[in-house]
């Protein structure tokens, strides 16, 4: 009961979830954007951009810089891991603690976490943490992320498309409630005429919701604002940029 109490019950312990293994603290929001973007090969820093970043994490050295003396957003990202750490996910591949390829999105980041928790104490994990979002945070800073209505606002080919998807629903919708009016709608199983009318009607504006969000998906790039704090997991999803 008293190690129970000191170590198992410690709230600066609670990193996993007793249940299933789940990370339970992790970094959130903003920093997801700025290390999405650190992790993008075309990201380079100056000398004094990767210092002050750097420094802000405790870190007092710098990578192997290239050409013209800048500095590669996935190195300066890979000094927090321990080089004896490896991991390849769906989104990025480290290996001897340097980022080889692909982003450190959200689903990534737990994935490292639980790797972490099989090889790592709770203290380092509470350190990379912190280093983590300090330097995150100081990079989205330095390279700015503002999201205005024009983010919003689709092209005029995406809006002749969305209109082709909501009036195909919309006349889909009007013939089965014509048929409801007609009393030809073949009911579902188990369910009253206008509970069938309901649920058809449902799938019908669903569907075409999700054919707009795809749309949007396979349209918009990352250097649209909005669609990249969808993506990178910073804040809202693709269906909340549909909404708006």
């Amino acid at each position: 009961a008293i190690a129970e109490a000191k170590y198992l019950m410690a709230v600066e312990d609670q990193i996993f979830l007793p249940r299933n293994g789940a990370p339970i603290i992790n970094i959130v929001e903003d920093y997801y954007g700025g290390v999405y973007r650190l992790t993008d090969d075309a990201t380079r820093l100056s000398k004094e951009e990767a210092e002050h970043i750097l420094g802000l994490a405790g870190i007092y050295y710098l990578p192997e810089h290239e050409e013209k003396g800048m500095y590669k957003g996935k190195d300066i990202l890979s000094l927090l891991f321990p080089k004896d750490f490896s991991i390849e996910t769906k989104d990025i591949k480290i290996k001897n603690g340097r980022i080889i390829e692909g982003k450190l999105t959200k689903s990534a980041m737990l994935d490292i976490l639980v790797s972490f928790g099989a090889k790592y104490d709770t203290t380092f994990i509470k350190d990379f943490l912190s280093r983590l979002g300090r330097l995150a945070g100081a990079y989205i800073t330095i390279s700015g992320l503002t999201v205005g209505v024009k983010d919003y606002k689709p092209n005029e080919k995406i809006s002749i498309e969305v209109e082709k998807i909501i009036k195909e629903a919309l006349d889909k919708g009007n013939e089965i409630i014509q048929k409801y009016k007609e009393n030809k709608l073949e009911t579902l199983p188990g369910s009253t005429p206008q509970e069938t009318l309901e649920l058809n009607l449902m799938y019908i504006f669903g569907e075409a919701r999700e054919k707009a969000t795809k749309l949007l998906d396979e349209t918009y790039k990352m250097d649209n604002n909005a669609y990249f704090i969808a993506k990178s997991g910073t804040r809202g999803n693709i269906l909340n940029m549909q909404q708006m």
